[in-house]
């Protein structure tokens, strides 16, 4: 399942002034936020009211894969940072997508079953997120490394998603472990529902 982020950076301070005056600053207040607003037309936000539609697999699927249907899902940050009275003010954005023209589902795969599967794989992104998104809450920044340390960040949970997905697929055998599937579904669900950070 490949993994994307996208990491933007707006300084808010006048070219020259972190470097002159970082050893002064002495603490770095960092919030996060879900932010459900999307402009891309390809990309599907997270919401776990609105499941995926087989309509919204639109990539061409790839013949030669032994599978029915690929899921691309990811999670993406922006932020800005104000510097002011020796503390750095963060404002983090969190964003959780289904990209439409990367995903694909072959004919045989238009079915609940394989739906479920797949909206399963996005679900398990949006766990991810939360996880990272509670993380970055309680996370103690310094203001010397906040960016790596967000970085750091990302790219720990992004791991972390790379591996419940592959379990994910292990466990159900892609779909045609019933058992399995079952055991996932219900686990992803009750997970979801213990973080509390997903919007409807």
């Amino acid at each position: 399942m490949p993994l994307k982020y996208v990491f933007l950076f707006f300084a808010c301070w006048p070219a020259g002034l972190w470097a002159q005056s970082s050893h002064t600053l002495a603490t770095v207040n960092l919030s996060i936020t879900l932010d459900t607003s999307n402009t891309d037309t390809a990309l599907i936000v997270y919401r776990p009211s609105q499941p995926l539609l087989g309509s919204n697999f639109m990539a061409v699927p790839k013949a030669n894969s032994p599978m029915v249907a690929e899921t691309f899902s990811g999670f993406g940050i922006h932020y800005t940072a104000l510097t002011q009275n020796k503390c750095i003010t963060v404002q983090v954005s969190l964003s959780v997508y289904f990209n439409k023209m990367l995903s694909w589902c072959k004919p045989q795969g238009q079915n609940d079953w394989v739906l479920q599967h797949e909206q399963l794989h996005f679900d398990i992104t949006a766990l991810s997120a939360c996880m990272f998104m509670n993380e970055v809450r309680t996370h103690s920044f310094s203001p010397l490394s906040y960016e790596k340390e967000l970085d750091d960040l990302v790219k720990q949970y992004q791991h972390e998603n790379e591996v419940m997905q592959t379990t994910y697929d292990r466990d159900s055998q892609n779909s045609t472990n019933k058992e399995g599937q079952l055991k996932w579904n219900e686990n992803v669900k009750k997970w979801v529902e213990q973080f509390h950070c997903l919007s409807n």
